[in-house]
């Protein structure tokens, strides 16, 4: 694979994530807000999911951000590992 399309393939990923992630910070606000109105709530799994589809960052911020689910400890400690995780990953892919 030459230069070029590494770098474009590189963008292209980096986009998605980025749109994942984004997506990943908007669902813990959603539900954030409809636990304040008594609404249908997101089910827990589904942060998960996001989280591992490499949307973890996006979790955590919105956990913090929106003071969500922060006093759940499988939430922190589990969204927390899978960032850490998947930077590792990331950055061994990278170097690879």
């Amino acid at each position: 694979m030459n230069f070029e399309m590494s770098s474009q393939l590189s963008l292209v990923v980096f986009i998605g994530l980025f749109i994942l992630n984004v997506g990943a910070f908007i669902l813990v606000g959603l539900d954030k807000n409809k636990s304040r109105g008594n609404l249908e709530r997101t089910p827990e799994i589904n942060f998960f999911v996001w989280a591992v589809l490499f949307a973890s960052l996006g979790v955590l911020l919105g956990m913090f951000y929106f003071h969500h689910k922060t006093r759940k400890l499988s939430f922190v400690l589990g969204i927390g590992l899978l960032f850490i995780e998947q930077v590792f990953m990331v950055s061994t892919i990278i170097n690879f």
